[in-house]
């Protein structure tokens, strides 16, 4: 590559098509690598071909406008391009376009994923190129076209040659035919002289192997025998799983020691809550908890009642206080509860009688002064019949809380009830005898009367709110009572009453001039009242101070207070009693508990709650640790019982096999070895069987000497390697003889020998006039053919040995860079399936890969001035993880080297990728350009961070210490089918360092064709163990000879490829046929015995003979036998040899290659004769 560069610094496009102003701008530009990242839309496109139009002014379009600054050769360039016309500036004067290559070229230094896949025309000239150069820069097409050579002859005698060709043939087959069969006919006798005395041979190389089988048979006995006998004699008595029993029975006991050991905590715990619970030891006698709780709750009933009785014993306290407040008697309880009840009718009488006689008194001495000056009261007698309503509602009205109802007013009005009566009787006499007058009186005492007896009937529905009277009262402006004490409104109501009747007679004097004259007994009844008096005040033993009209309430309140006093005494004697009885019911549950309690005392009903509950705890606790202790008890009893019989299970082990008890490492060793040893006495018993069959089967051959069976193994071997050496097939003898017969026959029936000599004179006749014209053009033709063989590999140019390399780095080694000689075009061999394909089979991805390999090694190695930059566009697209990194890695070498890289994406994880390798590379700078945030585009390229950036998938497990066959084992090997080819083998069956195996599998190298195709391509330089690289390469290349010897008289692999080749399956059974082919692991041979068999309905015989001509014409069916193993192997050995390695490891490698290929290689390499 030229190392002298050209650097873009800025690119500034004003205008370019879909940038109608505004375009992108590149402004900040590594000399080394630069990624530009952005969404779809965003400019990437236009700047890279901003770029290219920088370099080829004539490139770009009408619309174009940009500036571009870039260095080459150590000179500063500005390219200013507006529409067609374009100025160029060197080091800021005027000049001409640098020297770069045509414009056609451009393409070359544009990898855009979409163009590699498109450019075909572009990927032929490279093809044409690299042919040329082979050649030595000459194109031997054009020099063989020119000169007119021709592998034919001419075409105007095409027919007489082949004529001639054919008749030259079928003289010399016919002439060649009549001499074989004069010396087969001359050969006949000693044919079938041979063919007896070979049926004889092989009768006795059949007994004499058979005598071998059985020797080896019985030598077998012998070994395994003593072999058996090196065991010991106990292992007729070992199962095999003793030691798994013991360790169970272990495992077991120590469980069980675990619960015992669990159950005797459980047992001591139970024991510690009995000794807590402190009970006798069988608990609390029956029903002795449930009768002191009996107790406490009938302490707890009792103690509530005489809580209830002392409250209402207050009660009818207080209500005997209030009523002694209203007895006017300075009297004792004692003399007051003394009083006779029996005066009680008398004093009611004497009430009644006084208030008679006061009335006549008050009449006489109103008729008295009836003459006088009537005295009227301030108030009105409305105003004070409303207020005696008052007063008389107010004392008619108990007092708050009070429980019985005052019965003093109810004398009152008694009295006055009866007062109104006797005005009415007097008001009627003073209107009959005195004045008409006296009927207005009689009116009065009738309103009276009528009030008394309404109040008298509504004092029990007033509501007791004395507030409400008072307030009535006192709106009417009358005198208030000196005090609102009942006496003293008693002694204003009285007033009042006064004053009314001071209105009625004064309206009486106002009406009548006379007076009524007194009853003349009056006196007598004022003296005979005041003996009735003075009787019961004695009966009283005291007497209220005041009007008799109040001693009636006096009596009346004595007896409620008689009543309220006998209350008392009766709630104080159900106290007591009550009391007596808690007392009583505290002892007994004090007693009843004193046996559980130290100095227990039940003072209230609480503490009887609280020794109960307490004695109750105790029992439960009691309970529930008896029954904790009772299953301890059964659970330690159990787990003796299973202890001892596992115990006794694992030493009767022991014994029956005469082990130590515990000794665990004899009883297993015993255990490893029974399956050998019953394993020997399998074989024992069928090698047995097979000599008694082998036996009879010797006794069976004619000739047979008993003998043979006591005959040393070498001296059979030696005499059966004679009869193989010297003894003939007698059945091939046997085809010759009937084949020399039928030709013998057929000859003497046909006349083709003179009819052929005669055609071939005619046709050598026709052929001289052509020789002198064909044969320079056939010659000339034959050296450039010559020409091109020598020269097609030896002088290939270095790019195309640079793009070889690339694509094996690329692909792991998987694909080899070739082209095709007829086309001209590239072609990739893929070197696990061991195929070539043109470009057009490939999937786009390694399509990609091929071609991005070439531009490289193109640009790397063919580039000739200055080194222009490299623009790549999603060029990372389609490659996996693995292959990026070695693209990227190349491009780096590139930049490093001095050539400016540009890459293009819209993609956040190929900038993450360019940023990994970029941050790890040396001596190599970069930028990375947003043209979103440059340009401000809502959408963006999301990138992740390098931390949170992941390659993809784990690489393969690491050995972890394993050896080879461990390491297989864990890396799941698939198993190697030889009839594929070697390519696909896994570098498992190669590589004998695991260590080497491991690091050439994390840089993705699985298969041996890989390896092999790096190994070519590349130097490997990434592998630390270069000695154990060469083993495994000496291994492979054994393993490829391996391989072509196992296919000698197999034949190809037949897959689906094959069966679209041929005309002889048609399109209907393509599908049936190669699926068949495949379960038939690609034999070609069985393939055409399966469909001739009619294993494929429909399918002709005709049509499977037809396949089976192409199958053998293009070696998928070899005619030849088979190679025996041994035959095999010794070309393995050879190989190894060959490759450097001593003739002794060579052996031991082979045999170890082999054994490693065993499962997939039929049954060959375990045959005795692969081991020779």
């Amino acid at each position: 590559m030229s190392n002298n560069p050209l650097e873009f610094e800025t690119l500034d496009i004003r205008r370019a098509p879909g940038f109608a102003r505004d375009g992108p701008l590149l402004d900040t530009i590594s000399q080394d690598v630069t990624i530009v990242h952005g969404p779809n839309g965003a400019g990437k496109t236009t700047l890279a071909k901003g770029l290219h139009w920088a370099l080829w002014p004539e490139t770009a379009p009408p619309e174009a406008r940009l500036t571009a600054y870039f260095r080459a050769n150590s000179d500063d360039w500005r390219v200013d391009i507006d529409g067609t016309q374009a100025s160029v500036q060197r080091d800021g004067g005027p000049a001409n376009q640098p020297s770069l290559p045509a414009h056609e070229y451009r393409s070359r230094y544009q990898l855009a994923l979409h163009e590699l896949l498109q450019s075909d025309t572009d990927n032929e000239s490279f093809a044409d190129r690299i042919r040329r150069e082979s050649a030595g820069g000459y194109d031997l097409d054009a020099a063989g076209e020119a000169l007119g050579f021709n592998d034919t002859p001419s075409t105007r005698r095409k027919g007489e040659v082949q004529t001639a060709s054919e008749a030259l043939e079928a003289a010399r087959e016919a002439k060649s035919e009549v001499e074989e069969i004069r010396e087969d006919q001359q050969r006949l006798d000693e044919l079938r002289r041979r063919r007896e005395q070979a049926r004889e041979d092989h009768a006795h190389l059949d007994l004499v192997e058979r005598a071998i089988e059985f020797t080896q048979t019985r030598n077998e006995i012998r070994e395994y025998c003593a072999e058996l006998r090196s065991y010991p004699s106990v292992l007729e008595q070992v199962d095999g799983d003793e030691i798994e029993t013991v360790e169970r029975l272990d495992s077991e006991i120590e469980t069980w020691k675990d619960r015992k050991e669990d159950a005797e905590g459980k047992k001591e715990e139970a024991t510690g809550l009995l000794d807590d619970a402190d009970l006798p030891e069988s608990g609390l006698p029956d029903g002795l908890l449930e009768q002191a709780k009996t107790l406490q709750q009938t302490i707890g009933s009792l103690e509530e009642d005489i809580r209830r009785q002392k409250s209402e014993l207050e009660g009818v306290k207080e209500r005997r206080k209030q009523e002694r407040t209203e007895i006017p008697l300075d009297l004792e309880h004692e003399d007051l509860a003394g009083l006779n009840p029996e005066v009680w009718p008398d004093v009611e009488d004497f009430v009644t009688t006084a208030a008679e006689v006061r009335a006549e008194r008050q009449l006489k001495r109103a008729i008295e002064e009836r003459l006088g000056d009537p005295q009227r009261p301030d108030a009105d007698p409305d105003t004070l019949d409303r207020g005696q309503q008052a007063l008389e509602q107010w004392l008619e009205t108990p007092e708050a809380g009070a429980k019985e109802s005052d019965n003093r007013l109810q004398t009152v009005r008694r009295v006055a009830l009866v007062s109104s009566v006797l005005l009415v009787i007097a008001g009627i006499a003073l209107g009959e005898l005195v004045s008409p007058l006296g009927y207005g009186l009689a009116i009065v005492g009738g309103i009276l009367a009528v009030y008394a007896f309404v109040q008298s009937g509504s004092d029990r529905s007033e509501d007791g709110q004395r507030a409400t009277h008072r307030q009535t009262y006192e709106d009417l402006v009358l005198d208030p009572p000196a005090s609102w004490e009942p006496s003293a409104v008693r002694e204003q109501l009285r007033s009042l009453y006064s004053d009314e009747a001071s209105h009625i007679l004064a309206d009486q004097q106002e009406q009548q001039a006379t007076t009524l004259s007194p009853d003349s007994d009056l006196e007598q009844k004022e003296a005979t009242l005041e003996e009735r008096r003075t009787k019961l005040r004695e009966s009283l033993g005291a007497a209220p101070e005041g009007p008799d009209v109040e001693l009636m309430p006096t009596v009346k309140g004595i007896v409620r207070w008689q009543r309220a006093h006998a209350e008392v005494k009766r709630y104080e004697g159900r106290v007591k009693q009550l009391e007596s009885e808690a007392t009583t019911k505290r002892q007994e549950l004090t007693e009843l508990l004193s046996s559980y309690f130290d100095d227990v005392q039940v003072t209230s009903a609480e503490t009887a709650e609280g020794h109960v509950s307490a004695l109750e705890a105790r029992q439960e606790q009691y309970e529930s640790a008896q029954e904790q202790l009772e299953s301890a008890r059964g659970h330690i009893q159990e787990a003796k019982e299973e202890l001892n019989e596992r115990i006794e299970r694992r030493d009767e082990v022991y014994e029956e096999l005469g082990v130590d008890p515990g000794d665990d490492d004899r009883l297993r060793d015993l255990c490893e070895q029974v399956d050998e040893y019953e394993d020997i006495k399998a074989d024992i018993d069928g090698a047995q069987t097979r000599a008694r069959m082998q036996s009879r089967e010797m006794a069976e051959y004619e000739g047979y000497d008993p003998s043979l069976k006591t005959e040393k193994l070498g001296t059979l071997k030696q005499r059966a390697q004679r009869l193989r050496e010297t003894a003939e097939d007698p059945e091939e003898l046997s085809d010759q003889i009937s084949r020399i017969e039928e030709r013998v026959q057929g000859a003497k029936e046909r006349t083709n020998v003179e009819e052929a000599l005669r055609e071939r004179d005619a046709a050598l006749e026709d052929l001289e006039d052509l020789y002198e014209s064909d044969a320079p053009s056939m010659v000339g033709h034959t050296l450039l053919e010559h020409v091109r063989e020598v020269t097609r590999e030896a002088s290939r140019p270095p790019v195309f040995e640079r793009a070889r390399e690339l694509l094996a780095e690329i692909t792991q080694g998987r694909y080899r860079l070739d082209i095709a000689e007829d086309s001209g075009r590239f072609r990739a061999y893929d070197s696990v399936d061991e195929r070539g394909y043109a470009l057009d089979e490939l999937s786009s991805g390694t399509q990609l890969q091929v071609l991005l390999a070439v531009r490289l090694a193109f640009v790397d190695q063919q580039e000739q001035g200055v080194a222009l930059p490299l623009l790549m566009d999603e060029t990372l697209a389609n490659s996996d993880d693995r292959r990026a990194e070695v693209i990227i890695d190349a491009v780096i070498e590139l930049a490093r080297a001095g050539r400016q890289v540009f890459y293009f994406t819209a993609q956040g994880d190929e900038v993450a990728r360019w940023r990994e390798a970029l941050e790890a590379a040396k001596e190599v700078e970069y930028e990375t350009v947003d043209l979103a945030e440059q340009r401000d585009l809502e959408q963006s390229v999301d990138v992740p961070s390098l931390e949170a950036y992941q390659r993809g998938p784990e690489g393969p497990p690491a050995p972890e210490g394993r050896d080879h066959g461990a390491y297989g084992t864990r890396l799941d090997v698939p198993q190697f089918n030889p009839r594929k080819g070697a390519g696909g083998a896994h570098l498992w069956y190669v590589v004998d360092d695991v260590e080497l195996l491991y690091e050439l599998m994390k840089l993705g190298v699985e298969r041996w064709g890989q390896l092999r195709t790096l190994a070519t391509e590349t130097t490997l330089e990434a592998v630390a163990a270069q000695d154990a690289l060469n083993d495994a390469l000496a291994l492979g290349r054994a393993l490829e000879t391996f391989v072509e010897a196992w296919q000698v008289g197999r034949g190809a692999y037949v897959d689906r490829q094959v069966i679209e080749a041929t005309d002889a399956v048609t399109e209907n059974f393509v599908d049936e046929v190669a699926d068949f082919a495949k379960e038939l692991n690609g034999d070609g041979e069985k393939v055409v015995e399966a469909l001739r068999a009619g294993e494929v309905s429909g399918f002709y015989r005709s049509k499977a003979d037809e396949l089976e001509t192409y199958l053998t014409e293009s070696g998928h069916i070899d005619p030849v036998d088979p190679l025996k193993p041994a035959e095999v192997r010794v070309r393995v050995v050879n190989r190894l040899v060959a490759e450097g390695v001593s003739e002794s490891t060579a052996k031991q490698r082979a045999t170890q290659l082999m054994s490693r290929l065993d499962e997939g290689v039929e049954t060959m390499v375990d045959s005795p004769e692969a081991q020779t």
